[in-house]
């Protein structure tokens, strides 16, 4: 499991890989979206108020949904389940701070590998 943290890292799909290689059957993961250039600015505000005070690096390695897709394809893991409607935020600020830039996938191996 990995919740908020490959983006975070230098090279999120080497972490990625190493996860599958380790994994015995499926990795839950969550992270974020970036489909645009307004997804991105938001995500590298959002994650420097919260992270900047704890030391985190933050190198604002977002992919967008077709790079995360290829990605795990390119591993040999498929999505069983992809949601992209969490609602992490009270109800008032959704629009502007969730707007489908977070998912939460179980990652299955593919049949096909």
């Amino acid at each position: 499991m990995a919740n908020d943290v490959l983006h975070h890292c230098d090279n999120p799909i080497a972490i990625l890989a190493e996860m599958c290689r380790v994994s015995k059957s499926a990795i839950l993961l969550k992270d974020h979206i970036a489909d645009n250039w307004a997804d991105r600015e938001l995500l590298k505000l959002m994650d420097w108020f919260g992270n900047v005070g704890y030391g985190t690096p933050l190198p604002y390695n977002y992919f967008s949904s077709d790079e995360w897709r290829a990605s795990f394809s390119d591993l040999g893991m498929a999505p069983s389940q992809y949601l992209t409607e969490l609602h992490l935020y009270p109800p008032q600020f959704l629009g502007v701070l969730d707007r489908k830039m977070h998912f939460l996938t179980l990652l299955e191996f593919s049949k096909d590998t």
